[in-house]
């Protein structure tokens, strides 16, 4: 299946480089409820995938990964700390401007199969976010 397909890509890319590819989890009561995908490279780190359960966004498990995703990044030497796009939402811009960021802006390449655009660009639109090109 897809699913497992991108699971398995997942896990080939920790496995092959485990100092660079970080997988960080929250648990509560032994269970899983939230959990990030990091990268390491050239004295930056870049969040990737996130995810979250109801209970752990209830928890803010997120903001305790986050707390230790940083402070790992502080202890490797990094200087820069990559939050990702934030597409125009004025949410997500309170919510980084919270851990004390800057606005940093640079090009980056987005792929999207031709078929899928036009939904894309519609959950965007839905959403109220900027959709860029």
């Amino acid at each position: 299946s897809r699913r497992s397909r991108r699971n398995e890509a997942v896990r080939r890319m920790q496995e092959r480089s485990p100092e660079q590819v970080r997988i960080w989890v929250a648990r509560q009561a032994g269970r899983p409820v939230s959990a990030e995908m990091v990268f390491h490279f050239h004295g930056t780190t870049t969040t990737w995938l996130k995810c979250g359960t109801e209970e752990g966004r209830a928890s803010r498990a997120g903001f305790l990964l986050y707390k230790a995703v940083i402070a790992d990044a502080c202890a490797r030497g990094h200087a820069t700390f990559n939050w990702g796009a934030n597409r125009g939402s004025p949410v997500l811009d309170r919510f980084k401007e919270g851990f004390g960021t800057s606005t940093r802006s640079y090009w980056s390449c987005l792929y999207e199969a031709g078929w899928f655009r036009p939904w894309h660009r519609l959950f965007y639109r839905v959403r109220g976010l900027r959709t860029g090109v």
